[in-house]
């Protein structure tokens, strides 16, 4: 039906690289929100408990 794994062919190569390359974007953006939302969590729990 569809051959998306023939590397040989250059449609399927540009949309094999197209499709990876924002596959590893999305899997770093995930990751950076992710992260930023987890340093955000510990920042705000250290403030509450600090003690005066």
């Amino acid at each position: 039906m569809f051959e998306l794994a023939n590397w040989k062919n250059a449609e399927t190569l540009w949309l094999n690289i197209t499709n990876g390359s924002l596959g590893l974007l999305t899997i770093g953006l995930l990751a950076w929100i992710i992260g930023g939302s987890i340093r955000e969590f510990i920042h705000h729990y250290r403030e509450a408990h600090i003690k005066h």
